[in-house]
């Protein structure tokens, strides 16, 4: 049976979709998977590279992780050019941090055959180094992090098609500095940023967003105030994308009222699905909101939450101290699980972090 027209079609309909929303994952998995009960390669592969882009973007990352294999195996049995998918591959191992059930060993396994990769086609190892820093300092490995960095500065002026951008690059560096309490080098590292030298489409907003705490935790509110009034001038059109650490601001300085609108935006996931380190900043943060309410004498609070969170009513009035036991839990599980795989409490340590701020 050919399926070809209706193949345009779905294909069709996903392209007058917003390619970041949900919908459009939807609509392209169908459209993936009519291409492989066609069993033509080609309609796999172009189906397959939006699906994955939507749902890289819409925060639907196993399906990206799911199909990327398949893709390339076809680019590798086939006279496809070796470059196909080489980006997607970067966004989907960058992804893989995400999830507490995926191993290092996986981790570490999926670089080294991007890197076989850049490598048939003569590119250095500029962006292998630089994936191999953005492993270890997540793993919280520390001494690892920063031999792959210095590895990664002996390509800095060399040419790479594949690597990050310079801000994303300096932004990443700021946040292993951060890790480890090399405040000093978290601001050398910002300086470009800050100062305008260096941007790119989500910078310098990624970098005022997680500034916000950097100065909390070290009692610079001063600071601290003028990087969230920073990051509040160039918000729109980015909601929800980093409304982590300002939301933890606006906690601290007790704008209970904003700081719940401001998780609002991004609390977009499923308590259903499985949880990863998104949800899991959520839960910190909604948490440390629940903590402080309790502290100053609040017994409920008015939240929206989807019809999925396992104690939902439609009223969206929660008693704190329910919400307080639920965050709490759902915080230690999952942090306790990254810290399995990791090897170590870097994940953990942050309830200390944002605790004692």
């Amino acid at each position: 049976m050919d399926y070809t027209i209706e193949y345009n079609k779905i294909m069709s309909g996903a392209g007058r979709l917003n390619e970041y929303d949900l919908s459009s994952v939807n609509i392209l998995k169908k459209a993936f998977n009519l291409a492989q009960k066609m069993n033509d390669d080609e309609l796999i592969l172009e189906s397959g590279e939006a699906l994955i882009e939507a749902s890289i973007f819409s925060d639907e990352n196993l399906t990206a992780i799911s199909i990327l294999p398949k893709l390339l195996t076809i680019v590798d049995k086939s006279s496809i050019s070796d470059d196909r998918f080489l980006w997607e591959y970067k966004w989907v191992l960058e992804t893989l941090l995400e999830y507490p059930h995926i191993s290092k060993q996986q981790m570490f396994d999926a670089l080294n055959d991007m890197r076989d990769r850049h490598g048939k086609l003569g590119y250095n190892d500029k962006v292998y180094y630089e994936h191999l820093f953005h492993l270890y300092y997540n793993l919280g490995m520390k001494e690892e992090a920063q031999d792959s960095l210095d590895k990664f500065y002996e390509f800095s002026l060399d040419y790479n098609p594949m690597s990050s951008c310079k801000a994303c690059i300096a932004h990443d560096v700021l946040l292993y500095y951060d890790m480890f309490y090399m405040f000093d080098k978290v601001m050398e590292a910002a300086e470009p940023i800050l100062n305008g030298s260096l941007s790119c489409n989500n910078k310098p907003i990624a970098t005022y967003s997680y500034l916000t705490v950097v100065y909390l935790k070290k009692r610079d509110y001063k600071s601290a105030a003028k990087m969230f009034n920073l990051y509040e001038k160039k918000k729109k059109g980015y909601a929800g994308k980093f409304n982590i650490d300002p939301s933890i601001y606006l906690i601290k300085m007790k704008e209970y009222t904003k700081a719940i609108n401001e998780l609002k935006e991004g609390n977009r996931f499923s308590y259903l699905k499985i949880k990863n380190r998104n949800y899991l900043k959520y839960c910190y943060v909604y948490w440390y909101l629940a903590h402080n309410l309790i502290q100053d004498g609040f017994k409920e609070v008015k939240i929206t939450f989807s019809k999925d969170f396992p104690f939902y009513d439609s009223s969206n009035v929660y008693d704190t101290h329910l919400l307080n036991d639920f965050f709490k839990k759902e915080s230690q599980t999952l942090a306790n699980q990254f810290d399995l795989r990791n090897g170590n409490r870097s994940v953990s340590s942050f309830e200390n972090t944002i605790f004692n701020l």
